[in-house]
């Protein structure tokens, strides 16, 4: 708060840029064509929303590089701490009976959000926009789409990933465009299915 706007608006901008590309990053060194379409899809959108100084590119980038790692149940917990909803990546953890990497996230989640408890909660709201999402529509999609993950990563685990970070977005009270870019994570080289579970028992 001592530093000027000018230079605070300029270096975050700049950093959420870079998060940007480094988010999409394992996509385009991947080279496919689905990859690269992917790339293009969501490459713009966490471009855009960092120009308003949002910070979903850095936690892109975060749980897309580490997500498939030791790190990914703290990476998790601060991407919680910051939306809440990625929280539920650990739906992967849970559908494979990874309880510890669960439980870690969880406490970084929670250590993280303490400090919440000394201000005055804003309520949460549902419009997007000029559209307006129903609270029980909200419950009902959300819950459905946690439970569908649970499934997905016990019975599919190949699919684990994807379905979790699918619960991530869907359990948002706004659908946002750009918050579909969480579904990154399941095309992150470090969340190969093999290596995951290597890394993480």
């Amino acid at each position: 708060s001592y530093l000027p706007w000018s230079l605070l608006v300029v270096t975050w901008t700049g950093f959420t840029l870079a998060c940007s590309v480094l988010a999409v990053l394992p996509l385009i060194r991947d080279g496919r064509a689905e990859a690269l379409a992917l790339a293009a899809i969501f490459g713009p959108l966490l471009v855009a929303v960092s120009a308003s100084g949002n910070v979903e590119a850095p936690m892109i980038a975060l749980l897309v590089w580490t997500t498939g790692t030791r790190l990914g149940p703290i990476a998790i917990g601060v991407a919680a701490s910051l939306k809440i909803t990625p929280f539920l990546l650990c739906a992967m953890y849970v559908g494979r009976r990874q309880w510890g990497a669960a439980l870690l996230a969880g406490i970084v989640a929670s250590v993280l959000w303490a400090p919440v408890a000394l201000f005055e909660l804003a309520p949460v709201t549902f419009d997007s926009g000029g559209a307006a999402i129903a609270p029980w529509a909200w419950l009902v999609l959300g819950g459905a789409a946690t439970l569908a993950a649970l499934f997905v990563a016990h019975r599919y685990p190949r699919y684990g990933v994807l379905a979790s970070a699918a619960a991530a977005y869907l359990a948002t009270p706004r659908l946002y465009l750009y918050d579909s870019a969480i579904l990154l994570v399941a095309g992150s080289p470090s969340t190969d299915e093999a290596r995951l579970s290597a890394k993480l028992s």
